[in-house]
């Protein structure tokens, strides 16, 4: 499986994106087919493996997108001992999204609560600022 996750053919790469082991994601997560709605998915997959997210967020190549980073974090099945050191790398919109989901374990909401309290506020632009 290792060997095929380094594959060119699609129908298997579709296939080993469902490998819970790490390895196999690993080597997934480096081959130039996969695409970042594939690994959106994949982090965004539940119930999902922590050995699987903790491949993701990682990445040198994928851990850095925010659109992978926001399924990380607002995947419930991730430990928050991944989601949490995420937090801060999110900007204000992304953490209100994450307040906003439901299924997001307490630990991590309260942790982008935290977060946004301590970031300042956004300047009102607009005609009722201007003078």
């Amino acid at each position: 499986r290792k060997a095929l996750a380094r594959a060119r053919n699609r129908d298997v790469l579709d296939r080993l994106l469902r490998d819970p082991h790490p390895q196999v994601i690993r080597n997934i997560l480096e081959n130039p087919r996969i695409t970042e709605e594939d690994v959106v998915r994949l982090a965004a997959r539940r119930p999902t493996y922590p050995d699987v997210q903790s491949e993701i967020a990682r990445s040198a190549r994928w851990g850095i997108r925010p659109r992978v980073r926001l399924a990380i974090v607002q995947n419930p099945f991730t430990p928050p001992s991944i989601s949490v050191p995420l937090l801060p790398l999110l900007v204000r919109p992304e953490l209100d999204q994450v307040l906003a989901a439901q299924d997001v374990p307490p630990i991590v909401r309260s942790a982008a609560i935290e977060l946004l309290g301590r970031r300042p506020p956004i300047p009102k632009t607009g005609p009722e600022t201007k003078q």
